[in-house]
C-alpha cells in the first residue's frame, strides 16, 4: 500500500514538473501519501497555451474552395510557410479573429470584405493595391481584389501580382535590415 501512494507522489511530482496536471484542488501533496488503494483521482491536464499569431494574415469576408486555393498560392508567391500565415474569412470577426488582425504583421486584405474588416483598425479609407503601415510598428496592410473576382476578371491579377510583389520587396528588405 505505501509503494502505492509512493508511486502516486512520483507520478504526480513528475506530472507538475512538466506543467502537465496538477493534483485535485481538493488533495495536496501530503495528502496523496496517505491515498488508500481503490481510490480514484481524476487528474486534470493543463491546458496547452494557446498557438501564437501567425505573423500573416489572409483577410476576407467569404472564400470557396477556388478561392482559398487562389490565396493560398498567393501566400507561396510571398514564400509564406502554411504556419505563418492563417486565413480568416468571416463576415463578422469574432473577438478572437479581432485580435489576430491586431497582432498581425503583414494583413492582405481581399475585395471589398477584406477592406471593410480593416475598419476594425480604424483605417476607413484602404485603396486598391495600397500598401500601407498598418496597426502597429513594422506591420503592413495590403488590399487587392477578392480571387472571386480575380477567378472572373483575369485582367485584375496583373495589378495584383505587381502588388504583391511589391509586398514581398518590402517584407524581404526588412528582413535583410538589421533590427527589421
Amino acid at each position: 500500500m505505501r509503494f502505492l501512494s509512493n508511486q502516486a507522489s512520483a507520478y504526480f511530482s513528475w506530472l507538475e514538473d512538466r506543467g502537465l496536471s496538477s493534483l485535485p484542488p481538493s488533495i495536496n501533496r501530503n495528502e496523496s501519501r496517505s491515498i488508500a488503494s481503490g481510490s480514484i483521482l481524476q487528474v486534470e491536464a493543463a491546458r496547452p497555451a494557446d498557438p501564437p499569431t501567425p505573423p500573416y494574415l489572409i483577410l476576407s469576408d467569404r472564400l470557396n474552395e477556388a478561392e482559398v486555393d487562389m490565396s493560398k498560392r498567393i501566400a507561396n508567391a510571398l514564400a509564406w510557410q502554411p504556419g505563418d500565415y492563417k486565413i480568416i474569412a468571416a463576415d463578422p470577426l469574432s473577438d478572437a479573429e479581432k485580435d489576430i488582425l491586431a497582432g498581425s504583421e503583414v494583413v492582405l486584405a481581399l475585395g471589398p470584405g477584406g477592406a471593410r474588416h480593416l475598419g476594425s483598425l480604424g483605417l476607413s479609407q484602404v485603396r486598391l493595391h495600397e500598401l500601407l503601415p498598418g496597426n502597429k510598428s513594422g506591420s503592413y496592410l495590403l488590399l487587392i481584389p477578392h480571387p472571386g473576382a480575380m477567378l472572373a476578371q483575369p485582367q485584375l491579377k496583373l495589378k495584383a501580382w505587381e502588388a504583391i510583389q511589391d509586398l514581398k520587396a518590402l517584407l524581404e528588405k526588412t528582413k535583410a535590415t538589421p533590427g527589421g
